[in-house]
């Protein structure tokens, strides 16, 4: 017992400048301006990859007008929308694919996956509206949609089709 008692003290004192050096360790951060798509505009990023892509949405400040963009190599690219006013992109996964929201010529929010630069409406629940907040690697999306009962409800679309994934016992759960 006597033993214990003179090392706990001593193993203590290495447990806590151990860990002391770790708490101080400095974090080093680089921080990008990623510009705008016009001279008078803004952009707000939503997601980044790990290959340093970013997608968000930019526009002009004297217009309600925004685009779905996609920042690679240090430029910003436009990716449009789906026919209407705004677009953001929530989501990049590693191969550069976007998933996101856009209104459409309609300026009914839409679902979408990118493709390289072309937004692609990936459907809807039946009640005509969806957006998408994520994907992954495989290029599945989650999102939430209008079901024909005009319910919101989760959604997992793969493979070219949306999945209703039902709710936690209420008529809505995004």
């Amino acid at each position: 017992m006597k033993a214990w008692a003179s090392l706990s003290p001593f193993a203590c004192t290495l447990l806590l400048a151990g860990a002391s050096s770790v708490c101080s360790a400095q974090t080093s951060y680089s921080i990008t301006d990623l510009g705008t798509l016009s001279s008078n505009g803004y952009s707000v990023a939503r997601a980044v990859n790990s290959a340093a892509e970013v997608t968000g949405a930019a526009g002009t400040n004297n217009s309600n007008v925004s685009y779905v963009f996609l920042y690679n190599n240090g430029e910003m690219t436009s990716l449009g929308t789906l026919g209407g006013e705004s677009g953001i992109g929530n989501g990049i996964n590693t191969s550069g694919q976007v998933a996101g929201y856009s209104q459409n010529s309609s300026s009914t929010y839409r679902a979408f996956l990118s493709s390289g630069s072309t937004l692609t409406d990936i459907g809807d629940l039946g009640g005509g509206s969806a957006v998408a907040y994520a994907l992954n690697d495989l290029g599945w999306v989650v999102g939430s949609a209008v079901t024909a009962k005009g319910e919101n409800h989760p959604f997992l679309y793969r493979n070219g089709h949306m999945i209703d994934l039902g709710t936690l016992g209420s008529a809505n759960n995004n």
